[in-house]
Order: structure tokens, then sequence, then C-alpha cells
């Protein structure tokens, strides 16, 4: 049996989070491009960068920081140990942070740093459990998806489940029941849950709920790791990864799972389907050959095709930022490497004149800045590729944007993700 590693939280107020970086509405209900969301957030307020993003449009609903701003250690486990380490954070609208600290051979701990850099409270998480990414619920709680293993004899057996804490006290509240298949959840504003099932058996599969412990209103025998939620509430929209067969891009009703449109991808594109949704509905997918031919594709809100891009020499794509009038789309070399390339909206074309940085886009923010991880530290430019501001660091594989023109960012190297930067 196999487990993807996703928590997806709807973005409530600030801004899917994956995150996890959304054109959400703000405590007005109004996006970041002016738009406004026909569904108002359950929790006022709420910055949900990054795996809060139930669009995964990777963006922030204000500006990030600019070349003015200065990148320091924000904290840093001081465990003696090599391997000591520090998770992504997730921040709330109040610049609240939370983070896991590991300790090899030691109970792993949830911790809430203030934006000051305090320590506001620390949990000792449930030993046996692999805990994934953290983040905030439309609840104001945090949240994440855990993985847990057991061999009998020569068999495998793995269970997962979804952990709870408040916000304001680190208190536990009540996980969800250990379950077999269980990949990740999506939980939008109106408190309904998607989730997102794998085994070997089966094969993936969606369901819908209307709470987190409640019995499925809909199940799906299809699905994939890459699954999203118009900023409406009126579109749950999966690229299904079968058993045999092209990949398929496929839109549900998302209180009925009645099927609105399907999409058949080119048999040839095999690798990383990924896909975002803009404030109106486009839907952008990625999906790529197994070593080139990234390849991009826009579709209407109806599930029509508006045009197709393909870069021949990238390839394996992660994640699409959706900006004002580009988009941008984290990707690899054949050998790789980590790039980049960005599209214009209206035709699926680079803008003219346009140059990337080295490394990966991780985010974009509400003045369509683009922040890259180099592993010369991070970049962050113009859609065009003029440069806005450049920190000296370590590679990262997560540029987090807080609500104050904050950034935050955990090295991915070894021996070196025990601290957590901020530009600021």
């Amino acid at each position: 049996m196999k487990h993807a590693w996703l928590v997806f939280l709807a973005a409530c107020g600030g801004p899917s989070g994956s995150g996890d970086d959304t054109v959400a509405p703000d405590a007005a209900g109004e996006g970041a491009d002016g738009s406004v969301d026909a569904m108002p957030p359950a929790h006022i307020g709420g910055w949900r960068m990054r795996a809060g993003d139930s669009t995964l449009s990777y963006r922030s609903s204000t500006p990030g920081p600019t070349g003015t701003a200065t990148l320091d250690v924000f904290h840093q486990n001081l465990a003696s140990d090599e391997f000591a380490g520090l998770g992504h954070p997730v921040v709330d609208e109040a610049g609240n942070l939370y983070l896991i600290s590991t300790v090899p051979q030691q109970p792993a701990e949830l911790l809430s740093l203030s934006a000051a850099g305090t320590m506001r409270w620390k949990t000792t998480l449930e030993t046996g459990w692999s805990t994934g990414p953290l983040a905030l619920g439309p609840d104001g709680n945090v949240y994440a998806h855990a993985d847990k293993s057991t061999m009998s004899g020569s068999t495998y057996t793995y269970q997962s489940k979804v952990f709870v804490w408040d916000a304001e006290t680190g208190a536990p509240i009540t996980a969800t029941p250990a379950v077999d298949g269980l990949g990740g959840i999506l939980l939008p504003p109106d408190g309904s849950v998607y989730g997102m099932t794998y085994t070997e058996e089966a094969g993936y599969g969606l369901y819908a709920k209307s709470s987190l412990g409640a019995a499925p209103r809909w199940t799906k025998a299809e699905g994939g790791d890459a699954y999203a939620l118009s900023p409406a509430g009126d579109m749950l929209v999966t690229i299904t990864v079968p058993k045999t067969g092209p990949h398929e891009v496929v839109a549900f009703e998302p209180q009925t799972g009645a099927e609105k449109w399907r999409y058949p991808v080119d048999a040839a594109l095999v690798s990383s389907p990924t896909l975002a949704i803009d404030s109106d509905g486009t839907i952008y997918v990625a999906l790529s050959k197994r070593g080139s031919d990234l390849t991009v594709v826009r579709l209407s809100k109806a599930g029509a095709v508006e045009w197709t891009h393909v870069e021949p020499s990238i390839t394996y794509p992660s994640r699409i930022l959706v900006g004002r009038d580009t988009i941008t789309i984290a990707a690899q070399t054949p050998n790789y490497g980590y790039a980049g390339v960005v599209l214009t909206k209206v035709t699926g074309a680079r803008p003219a004149g346009a140059t990337t940085p080295c490394g990966e886009p991780q985010a974009v923010d509400s003045a369509d800045v683009i922040y890259w991880s180099c592993d010369s530290g991070i970049k962050a430019t113009t859609p065009l590729g003029a440069s806005v501001g450049s920190w000296t660091g370590r590679f990262t594989f997560q540029i987090v944007l807080g609500p104050d023109g904050s950034a935050y960012d955990v090295p991915a190297a070894y021996f070196a993700d025990h601290q957590l930067f901020r530009i600021k």
C-alpha cells in the first residue's frame, strides 16, 4: 500500500495552503485580484498560505518581502543531535507560526511561536506516527495528516489518521480513528471534507463528507494526488491516476458528486500531474513525459481546452503559481535540477523578454512578485524576471509568505534543517 503526503485545508481569510498561497477571500470576502468569492470564510481572518490553499494557486493575498528586507534566524532546534530538525511552518492571521520540531529517538513536538519569536506553547506528538505537513483549518485549529506502518512477518500494514490541536493552547482535539488508505484531506470554508484515498488493491478514490467525523455523502472509485476546489465552491477537480489508460481531468459537483465534465490527457503524459484553479474558475493542468515535454493546458470552467503549451527541455511539474496575468510552473530539468517557466494566462506563451532565475518557484504574492528557491538562497522577481530582492542562504523546498510582508523558510540540506529563517 502506498500513501501520499497531502494535507490541503481550504483558505479562510488571509488566504492552501496544500496551503499551503491562494487568491483567497479576506475578512470581507474579496480575493487578492479584487474578485469576490461566492463562499465566505467560516473562520474570519485566518492566514492560509501554502497548505491551506484549496485552489492550489500558491498565491498570497498580501505583498511579500522586498529588497530592503533582511534574512535572519528566527528560531532553531538547539538539540545537540546533528539530525535534529524543524518542519516548515504555517502562519495564522496574527502572524503566529506553527511547526514541528524533531530530535532522533525522542517524541516530536508541535510548537507555536508568536510573530516576535517567543514561544506561545508546545505539545508532544503521539509516538509511532509520522506527522505530515501542518495546516490551519476553517475553524482556526491546527491539522496534520499522519501515517503509521507496522510489520507482521513479511506483511506491512499502513494506517493513517488526522490529528487536530487547539491553535490557542496546543491542546489535542480528538483525532480521527486510524484507517487504511487515507492519503489526505481538503477542508473548505463551509466545513465539508474531501478526502483522497489510495490502496494497492483499490487504487485511487475520492469521498465527500459534511464534517470530519461524518459518513461519506458520496464516494468515487477514481482520483489522484492532485485535486482542488474552485474559489466559488461549485467544482471539485482532480487529475485521475488510473491503473491503466491515460490520465483524465475530471470535474465533480461538490455536494452531489455528479460529474460535470471530463478531459482525457495525452496518453504519453504520465508524470507528475499537477493542477491549480484561478479565481474565475479557470483550470491549469501540468503533466510531463518521463524526463521531457512539460505540458501545460488551460481549461475553461466548462472543461474546454483554451490553449496548450509544451516545454520540451523541462519535466516533472510540482506546482502552479497563479498570478494576476501569468502562471508560473515549478518543474525540473531532465537531470533533476530545479527549474520554472512563466506563461501568460491569455495565450499560454512565455512573456516577451522574460527571463527566469535559478532554482524553483515557490510562491507568488499579491503584487505578482515570484519567490524562487535557489542553491544560493532566495530570489524575488517580477514575472518578467526583474529582480525585486535577493537573500543569500541555502536551498529550501518551502517558502512561506506571512501576512505582514515576511517570508519563512527551513533549509532542505541535511545538517542544516534545524534552523527557521525569516525575511523581513
